[in-house]
């Protein structure tokens, strides 16, 4: 019966036992198992699982370890011995596993398939002696662990996108250009310009954009504060994701090839604010108190930057400027768009749509408009 000893450091949490170690990812197919949901047995019965299985996500884990020169995986992989006896030698610091009692991955289960699958399907020979931190709780039943399982699962949150374009940007900022591929390069330019459409006191959206690792004003800093009724409005990740076409758009242009991401960034927020500042032209009264038209909220953000895609190359073609008297002259004529009743949050159409085939129907109805008069 294989075996192997893991030399650990032994914790104590509430009279529960815990061990903190590392092994060879290459050790861990060997001495780990995941207790999988069974769909053709009851969910009550005494065997039944708890896991789904691997999702295909542990393949672009595994590609990730063959590409990267030097991978690197902090995350410990979270482990239990349910009531397997590891034998914990004080002296030595160190637990036995064993093939035949093997430990189950409470998380962690498409990091060890990614392993597996590098290695063993891939035959990846240089990451057999990659080490993994482990985590293993010693002393519980498969109902406290399905209950840990739940914890870690069901309550800790996915990291926000509009953070993780921020941390990219920092990346970028420390390690250059070349250090992120072209997906990562144009989520920068992205959030850039969305940082500088919160920050910049001559964009209709100053301060009106929820950043990263802020919130929305309360009901009660607003009644202490009215002014703040028309901050902070709208999620820095949905202006994001709204925003996409338009740089998939522009990042072909002449303008923004060969150009560093924050030129492109800085460019993108200007065109975005002279685009805005031209719809605050035709329809001031939305803009005077946000908080009671959607035109600055999701429905307006993304129905109006699906109108802009189609605008930019038509001015681009009329061999004209992108800027907020051309783009006056061509939404003017919109009877939906200039009116602020179509707007309001009290019964106006456009706050009629909300989900994104909405937003991509009301995009319509300004486009169709706008075609119309052409």
């Amino acid at each position: 019966m294989p075996s192997t000893k893991l030399t650990v450091i032994e914790v104590k949490q509430n009279n529960k036992t815990l061990y903190i170690g590392k092994i060879p990812v290459e050790e861990l197919q060997k001495y780990t198992a995941v207790d999988r949901w069974d769909p053709s047995i009851p969910s009550t019965a005494p065997n039944q699982g708890y896991q789904r299985s691997a999702e295909s996500r542990y393949k672009k884990f595994a590609n990730y370890l063959l590409k990267e020169e030097h991978p690197y995986c902090p995350t410990a992989i979270l482990l239990s011995a349910r009531s397997t006896d590891l034998k914990f030698d004080p002296t030595s610091s160190t637990i036995q596993l064993s093939t035949e009692n093997k430990l189950q991955i409470i998380d962690g289960q498409h990091r060890e398939r990614g392993y597996s699958f590098a290695i063993f399907e891939k035959n990846a020979a240089e990451l057999r002696g990659f080490e993994t931190p482990i985590i293993i709780m010693h002393d519980i039943d498969k109902i406290t662990e399905m209950k840990q399982f739940a914890v870690v699962n069901g309550t800790q949150k996915k990291v926000r996108l509009d953070l993780v374009n921020m941390i990219l940007s920092q990346i970028m900022e420390k390690e250059g250009d070349e250090s992120l591929n072209k997906q990562e390069l144009a989520r920068v330019v992205v959030s850039r310009a969305v940082e500088e459409l919160n920050n910049n006191n001559g964009s209709p959206w100053y301060d009106k954009i929820i950043m990263p690792n802020e919130k929305a004003f309360t009901k009660r800093q607003i009644s202490e504060d009215p002014e703040k009724k028309n901050r902070k409005i709208v999620l820095a990740t949905s202006f994001m994701t709204s925003l996409k076409p338009i740089y998939a758009y522009l990042s072909d242009s002449p303008e923004f090839h060969n150009v560093r991401p924050k030129v492109q960034a800085k460019k993108l927020a200007e065109i975005m604010i002279e685009y805005w500042n031209a719809i605050k032209s035709v329809v001031p009264e939305a803009f005077k108190e946000p908080s009671m038209y959607v035109i600055q909220k999701t429905p307006g953000l993304f129905s109006l930057h699906s109108v802009c895609k189609t605008l930019l190359p038509r001015l681009y073609w009329a061999r004209r400027s992108w800027v907020k008297p051309e783009f006056i002259r061509l939404i003017e004529p919109s009877s939906s768009l200039s009116d602020p009743e179509f707007w309001s949050v009290g019964g106006g159409d456009a706050a009629k749509y909300g989900s994104m085939k909405g937003f991509a129907e009301l995009a319509s109805i300004i486009e169709e408009e706008l075609d119309s008069l052409r």
